[in-house]
């Protein structure tokens, strides 16, 4: 998980700074899990010093300034500023995630970073003033302030009035005319053809800072969609509609996954728990576990409008996990295959675990995959006590002991055992057969999808089982 510093905008603002949604669109754009913490301007330099964050440049009388975006990797305990070293550290850091900064091309994305600034600073009188506008007021305040000082002008009478307010936008258009005529260069739609990189999220960062500071409906704004034969308007348009995922603001973590509290050292064991960790680790989708104990499942679930999952012999709603509820939605979902669906449908940009035209099969192979298995269960249910913690484990025993008809520590003994041991070979036979009708290492070739990530799950469960039993000495 990441973290990303962001200013603080007023309410209904998600975010107004052009240097953050640099970094936003890169982290974006590489599918990375993050979340957004936003700041407000005098709280950046005492919060960063205290996490960590070194300064991003010096101030003019030589004292550290500290910026946004930052970031604070968590996975390598790595503090990253400057918009432009935070998208070479995650190129660096993330090889497998599309590289922002191509290889061979990093002086040049470099130099069109460092200049782009100074070509559109005809801009600055009409994007200052308004993003003051943009802040709540402690934040306007040290803004209107630090910026005044910083241009030796008061920052809210910077905009031009009258006939000096036209020849002052006359030089912005000019300023767009010289981007245009680099971007016409280009064989596609991005600065290095059809590939997007580094130097799109600036020009795209600029222009998202612009419609929030001189607002959506001016026409300033308006001009500026139709400048160049609405170039920027087809520039953004590209970037977006091709890549909806790159404009999300993730200020929080998006799906609280519920799994089944296990003996300290021991992260999960659920039945089917495991299948949508895997399915949310896969599409790299940020989401925090709450643990909780079997007793306490259904009335949890109930506080929190989790639907049940099935229905109990006695005709009473059965509460199980896993189950999710997506924050941005709010939605509530509840059975590992009706999870991976909901996030293959409402996360199109991130890998599907259930391929378009395979959904019958998928179906198939997830409902066939348990019926298989269950002959294993008798081994491996009773061996489930010793992971649980014992108000999870009294509860266990009793409802599978009602189920079953019989008591979980009655099961699988002497001849019993070797004889459902001589079935688990056959069946994990049978499996390996299905598999070794594929072209690859997976059972949709070289894809990961759904059932490998349910063999994946249960080959982990019983491990998790008998290696448990198997050093208490149990497994004869």
């Amino acid at each position: 998980m990441i973290t990303l510093y962001d200013l603080a905008a007023k309410e209904g603002i998600k975010t107004a700074s052009p240097n953050p949604w640099k970094t936003r669109y890169v982290l974006n754009y590489k599918n990375l899990p993050y979340k957004t913490v936003p700041l407000e301007f005098p709280d950046i330099e005492p919060e960063f010093k205290k996490l960590g964050i070194p300064p991003s440049t010096t101030k003019p009388d030589g004292a550290p300034h500290y910026t946004s975006p930052s970031i604070i990797d968590h996975a390598t305990n790595t503090p990253v500023t400057d918009s432009y070293k935070i998208a070479e550290y995650l190129d660096k850091a993330y090889p497998e995630t599309p590289q922002v900064i191509p290889k061979g091309a990093e002086a040049l994305q470099a130099a069109f970073h460092d200049q782009f600034w100074p070509l559109m600073g005809p801009v600055f009188p009409f994007l200052l003033p308004g993003a003051a506008a943009t802040l709540n007021p402690v934040s306007a305040e040290y803004f209107i302030r630090a910026r005044s000082e910083q241009f030796g002008v008061p920052i809210l009478e910077m905009a031009p009035k009258g006939d000096a307010r036209v020849e002052a936008w006359k030089k912005v258009e000019a300023a767009f005319d010289t981007l245009n005529g680099w971007l016409s260069k280009s064989p596609g739609p991005f600065f290095m053809g059809e590939t997007i990189t580094f130097a799109d999220f600036v020009v795209a960062s600029a222009l998202k800072g612009l419609k929030a500071c001189l607002t959506e409906n001016s026409e300033e704004w308006k001009s500026i969609m139709v400048w160049n034969n609405g170039r920027w308007k087809a520039f953004l348009e590209s970037l977006e509609i091709g890549h909806p995922q790159l404009s999300q603001c993730l200020t929080q973590i998006m799906i609280t996954f519920y799994d089944i509290a296990a003996k300290e050292g021991i992260k999960s064991l659920g039945e089917t728990v495991p299948l949508n960790r895997y399915v949310l680790n896969y599409k790299k989708l940020p989401y925090k576990t709450v643990a909780l104990e079997y007793p306490d499942i259904e009335s949890q679930f109930k506080k929190l409008d989790i639907p049940p999952s099935a229905v109990k012999p006695d005709g009473l709603p059965l509460y199980t996990s896993p189950s999710i509820i997506d924050e941005p939605t709010k939605k509530s979902i509840t059975d590992s295959y009706k999870i991976a669906e909901y996030l293959d449908e409402m996360y199109p940009e991130t890998p599907r675990v259930i391929p378009k035209g395979a959904e019958a099969l998928q179906a198939a192979f997830y409902d066939q995959f348990w019926q298989l298995m269950q002959p294993i269960f008798p081994v491996m249910l009773p061996s489930v006590l010793s992971i649980l913690n014992p108000v999870s484990a009294e509860y266990f025993d009793r409802t599978r002991t009602t189920w079953l008809g019989k008591p979980l520590k009655d099961m699988a003994k002497g001849e019993e055992r070797i004889e459902i041991w001589k079935k688990a070979e056959n069946l994990f036979d049978a499996l390996n057969g299905w598999l070794s009708k594929g072209t690859g290492p997976f059972l949709w070739g070289t894809r990961l999808l759904s059932p490998i990530l349910l063999s994946l799950q249960y080959s982990r469960e019983s491990r998790l089982v008998w290696v448990k039993r198997a050093r208490s000495g149990k497994m004869q």
